[in-house]
């Protein structure tokens, strides 16, 4: 069995000290997303974020497993409307459930004191244990320039396979994309995109990862960046997470 080691991301919570947070010009506001058939739209209300989510993935954590598919993986043939036919059966998917969403939602709320306010997962894809999910996700933090290139160079993780930070317009912005194949060490690949977006002081990265399927990514990343919609002035990050 492989295991990959991820590495993520650096999140750009960064304030240096004495030096304030350096402010990036504001954003515009903009008319309201179209969005695509089967996408539905996840919206981040308390930051002024909102992203289309296609259809076959949801707002879940790296952590996320389906009880369904574990019961099914445990032989138990589950119907269409999620019953086994056994009472037994059933009494166990509703605690194995009632178990999970609490893990969830204890783990989502994480994400969230870390500044990834919208984590959404390709749940149609089967995972393969200790590889990188395939999942998408929308981080918040204080700037560490007052330029959008800057910033980009605060996202880089200077690694090989990693491309130089590209400028983009997208429907929210001016944005930079950052597009890597980063070989592990155990011989897997992971493929991601970044997409760095300023307002005022703060920056917004949406970040792209895969290490199963470079092809679904590359599917569903234009559409859904052209979903994203930012409140100008909203997207404050959450204070920092207490040890």
């Amino acid at each position: 069995m492989r295991r990959s080691i991820l590495l993520p991301f650096p999140l750009i919570a960064l304030v240096l000290v004495g030096c304030g947070t350096p402010s990036a010009p504001p954003l515009v506001a903009v008319a309201p997303a179209q969005l695509p058939g089967g996408y539905l739209l996840q919206n981040a209300e308390k930051y002024g974020i909102s992203i289309g989510i296609p259809g076959g993935w949801k707002v879940a954590s790296n952590d996320y497993q389906d009880p369904r598919q574990m019961m099914s993986g445990m032989g138990v043939d589950m119907g269409a409307g999620g019953s086994s036919g056994s009472p037994q059966a059933d009494k166990m998917m509703k605690e194995m459930d009632d178990e999970a969403k609490k893990k969830e939602a204890a783990a989502l709320a994480e994400l969230e004191a870390r500044g990834i306010i919208i984590h959404v997962m390709d749940v149609g894809m089967k995972g393969v244990p200790y590889e990188t999910p395939t999942h998408f996700s929308v981080t918040i933090s204080p700037n560490v320039s007052a330029t959008l290139e800057g910033a980009a160079e605060a996202v880089r993780e200077h690694v090989p396979g990693e491309e130089k930070p590209v400028p983009i317009k997208l429907p929210a912005g001016p944005a930079m994309v950052i597009h890597a194949d980063k070989k592990m060490r155990d011989g897997g690949d992971v493929v991601t995109s970044k997409y760095i977006l300023q307002d005022g002081k703060t920056t917004i990265v949406v970040a792209f990862v895969t290490e199963a399927d470079p092809g679904t990514i590359k599917s569903v990343e234009k559409p859904v960046m052209d979903t994203l919609r930012i409140v100008p002035g909203k997207a404050v990050p959450p204070p920092p997470a207490k040890d």
